[in-house]
């Protein structure tokens, strides 16, 4: 699979920044219901990982998936329509924004580190030379799960690269409020897998450490380690007023290097200005279709919808 162009990347970014600058505006107006946790600052980091999985490969997510959605190749249109709680959405409505599930990235959930074992168990039996990635936040790494994950992935030499979107925040604390260990990375030299600390929005670096990693665990070698550092330009949740300190901005790393490279900025702009638009009217069209659940259906009613 070729790599794609920088300009390819940006624009990927920009699409999945425009669809949460616009799920934003629509909790704000109360569009929008539920708790909703924004990536915006991570999305070098889905699209660098992603751009570099084949056919056969699946992603298991956390808490804030919608990028990781997004870069998998999951409709806007059905995202957004499970975001408002319609019946036409990705989970009929019944997931929210924390518990997606869909086919390629598998499956998402609110619990910190709570995919992480089950990306495990699903790549002991994924056909070679797939492989499976789990994404987490670094809060992930002071729960059990995490460290029982990557004990059980090295002893049996699992097919699974484990991404860590390390934004120095756990939930409104810092990493040294709760643990003394720097850099994250040191636990794939403990466990002895392969391990990589990379600028996580910088989105050609994440894609070539990423596809590095890949390549040896699709020999079926080991698992890897790739750890990502990331802003956070959003409040931890929407409706949470405290002010975000992240300066980096994959965005705006991304159209500086086009830039450089001949682009200019207004035309840039533009393209993101039209992708807003863009995530706007779907927004729009999701609500002037009128298919929220009923609050009368019964519990034997909604499990009927949820299964095939």
């Amino acid at each position: 699979m070729p790599t794609p162009s920088l300009l390819d990347f940006c624009e990927q970014i920009s699409k999945i920044r425009a669809f949460e600058e616009v799920v934003a505006e629509g909790y704000r107006d109360r569009k929008l219901p539920g708790l909703l946790h924004l990536s915006m600052g991570a999305e070098a980091t889905a699209v660098g990982v992603i751009s570099s999985l084949e056919e056969g490969d699946r992603l298991y997510s956390s808490h804030r998936p919608h990028g990781h959605f997004l870069a998998a190749g999951t409709d806007p249109r059905s995202l957004m329509a499970e975001l408002a709680g319609m019946e036409s959405g990705l989970c009929h409505g019944r997931a929210g924004s924390m518990h997606l599930m869909d086919e390629r990235a598998v499956m998402a959930t609110g619990i910190v580190g709570g995919t992480m074992p089950i990306a495990l168990g699903h790549s002991l039996v994924i056909p070679a030379p797939g492989i499976v990635v789990s994404i987490f936040g670094d809060g992930a790494v002071q729960t059990g799960t995490f460290h029982e994950t990557l004990n059980m992935a090295a002893l049996w030499k699992a097919p699974v690269v484990f991404v860590c979107e390390n934004n120095e925040r756990i939930e409104f604390s810092s990493r040294e409020e709760h643990t003394t260990v720097k850099d994250i990375v040191e636990y794939s030299r403990l466990h002895r897998m392969a391990g990589e600390h990379v600028d996580g929005c910088d989105v050609e670096a994440v894609a070539q450490a990423f596809s590095t990693l890949a390549r040896d665990v699709r020999k079926r070698t080991g698992p890897a380690l790739l750890v990502c550092d990331i802003s956070r330009l959003r409040p931890h949740y929407e409706g949470d007023l405290r002010i975000q300190d992240g300066a980096a901005d994959p965005l705006e790393i991304c159209m500086s290097r086009l830039v450089e490279q001949g682009h200019t900025e207004s035309e840039l702009r533009s393209r993101h200005g039209e992708n807003v638009e863009r995530a706007r009217e779907l927004l729009d069209s999701v609500m002037k279709r009128g298919d929220l659940p009923s609050p009368s259906d019964d519990v034997a009613l909604v499990l009927k919808r949820m299964l095939p």
